[in-house]
């Protein structure tokens, strides 16, 4: 098996792992950081990265901003997320309670409202392993609303996230590599 193959069967194991925090201590720490610094700068409130199950069923949280969103599912037949995923490219909705084939199922699991949300699929190693996204919430549900925060995404949003899944799948490829060891002659 190559490195690669090798990296994506690590990556979609962790979605079949209960362990919540063995992806976060095998994540570099700079991605974790990254991420963060992207849902402040896109004014979300939280965000995810979304890593295929084994069987290729559903996409589960692996790492959430906000401790409550870890591991949690959705299945591909349904959901914003998983139409980025499916799709192979970027999604932006505003105002996502318009949206009819949306799914509320992972709201309904937090007790959240999800009002606008990107997601763009998540490469790693050049194979699409998952999603990453960026949420806005509503402050019906939401514990601490955010009235600072400017409602809506804008569109130069998109490209952002789309970056930093690039950089988050580089980092993650340049840190397992200088854990490898050498492969003998």
């Amino acid at each position: 098996m190559d490195r690669n193959s090798n990296l994506y069967k690590t990556i979609t194991g962790f979605a079949e792992n209960p362990d919540l925090y063995g992806f976060m201590q095998w994540l570099p720490a700079n991605s974790l950081l990254l991420l963060k610094q992207t849902v402040s700068d896109m004014d979300g409130h939280e965000g995810s990265i979304w890593i295929i199950d084994n069987k290729n069923e559903q996409l589960v949280t692996c790492y959430n901003t906000e401790e409550l969103a870890r591991h949690v599912c959705q299945p591909l037949s349904s959901g914003l997320v998983s139409k980025a995923y499916n799709e192979e490219r970027p999604i932006h909705h505003k105002g996502i309670h318009r949206y009819r084939d949306g799914s509320g199922m992972v709201d309904d699991k937090l007790e959240q409202k999800t009002q606008h949300q990107i997601s763009v699929p998540f490469y790693v190693a050049g194979k699409l392993c998952g999603a990453l996204s960026v949420v806005q919430l509503s402050s019906d549900f939401h514990s601490e609303p955010r009235e600072d925060v400017p409602w809506g995404f804008s569109d130069a949003s998109i490209p952002l996230l789309a970056a930093t899944a690039t950089v988050i799948a580089e980092n993650i490829e340049a840190d397992r590599i200088t854990q490898q060891p050498e492969e003998e002659d």
